[in-house]
């Protein structure tokens, strides 16, 4: 199946929170570079689900040291912090749920921006990130901060927002394996004169509501156009790795992982990206990812090239069968299959995933 995000060759461990600091859940947090620091932060959960951010500093052995809560209110919930630098100040973004105005869907989620001491974790200035009027079929909560101040709306969609607050919009298109969203800030890739992010997007997972996945794309600086994006999801989330039970809704446990931090090390041979991010709304990792990890393409042939699919009234390789997939998502090959999807795999391999696939030749 789904193997655990542990055994990705670019997964580097778990992230420490101090004792005494945080919450139940410790998750989605985003580590940014500041001068030689590298800084964290994150989304903390209680035992009654309320969720608060917390800020600390990356010592040795991806421990966090100085801890403090920056962001808590009693009115509303602070989640998914996304952090960056520009012109030296210490950036955060960050989503305020449960507001009492309602959009659409069944929370209002309002972004925040924040300037932070990134000596202290002191909060210097707050206010709301407010977007013109936009039409969609559904309110977008994952925003993409960029290097000019401008955001990724909409990564499906095509939408984002310069500074000035004017429109810019590109073509949609959709990610062959599912819904997918900005996750990290948007950096500076300079031997490219583009724009790097993660994004993350996810597909049906039949007793999980969701499997989650995550990948990289390129963007024009000029234009906020996708020009590159990998070709196959980097990391699925796995059913193998620990999840702690939400506590506000013990049924509500999607299978998640979710890239929230993004750092440039070109220092580290041949790896130049870290990624931080959540794994099953429970706690935080990083990624370390090398430019050809990233397995970026031109836009249209991520589009082209999708799966391994396979006709069921073809005739298999010898030794192979024709499976098709029966409610749960699998993992095959580096690729995710869905419920009715066909492909060709061993005899033996077939027999091993007997519970979840058919045979059809």
């Amino acid at each position: 199946m789904f193997p655990s995000v542990a055994t990705s060759p670019n997964f580097l461990g778990y992230l420490t929170v101090p004792k005494g600091c945080g919450g139940v859940r410790n998750y989605n947090g985003s580590t940014c570079r500041w001068r030689d620091k590298l800084l964290h932060c994150w989304r903390a959960e209680d035992g009654k689900g309320k969720s608060t951010l917390w800020m600390g500093k990356i010592s040795a052995g991806r421990r966090i040291t100085r801890a403090r809560v920056i962001v808590t209110a009693p009115e509303y919930d602070a989640e998914d912090p996304r952090m960056w630098v520009e012109d030296d100040n210490l950036k955060l973004m960050w989503s305020r749920v449960r507001d009492t105005r309602h959009d659409s869907g069944s929370w209002t989620v309002v972004q925040m921006i924040s300037i932070i001491n990134p000596v202290t974790f002191e909060v210097l200035h707050t206010a709301e990130w407010k977007l013109p009027p936009v039409k969609l079929r559904q309110v977008e909560k994952n925003w993409t901060p960029c290097p000019d101040g401008s955001v990724l709306y909409h990564m499906e969609a095509g939408l984002s927002m310069r500074p000035d607050g004017t429109a810019v919009r590109n073509a949609a298109f959709d990610y062959p394996w599912g819904s997918f969203s900005g996750s990290t800030p948007a950096v500076v890739w300079p031997e490219r004169g583009t724009w790097l992010l993660f994004f993350h997007g996810f597909m049906h997972h039949a007793a999980r509501d969701k499997r989650y996945y995550f990948g990289a794309a390129e963007i024009s600086p000029r234009t906020h156009e996708v020009l590159r994006i990998s070709r196959v999801p980097l990391v699925f989330a796995s059913d193998d790795d620990d999840t702690i039970v939400c506590p506000r809704a013990a049924a509500y446990n999607p299978c998640v992982v979710f890239p929230a931090g993004l750092a440039r090390c070109a220092e580290l041979d041949g790896y130049n990206w870290l990624v931080s991010g959540g794994v099953h709304d429970s706690r935080d990792a990083w990624w370390m990812f090398g430019d050809t990890d990233l397995q970026l393409v031109p836009r249209a042939e991520a589009l082209a090239v999708t799966k391994l699919l396979a006709d069921p009234s073809c005739e298999p390789l010898a030794g192979h069968v024709i499976v098709t997939v029966k409610k749960i998502p699998i993992y095959e090959g580096g690729y995710g299959y869905v419920a009715g999807e066909s492909f060709q795999t061993s005899a033996a391999r077939a027999h091993a995933l007997r519970e979840y696939v058919t045979i059809v030749r």
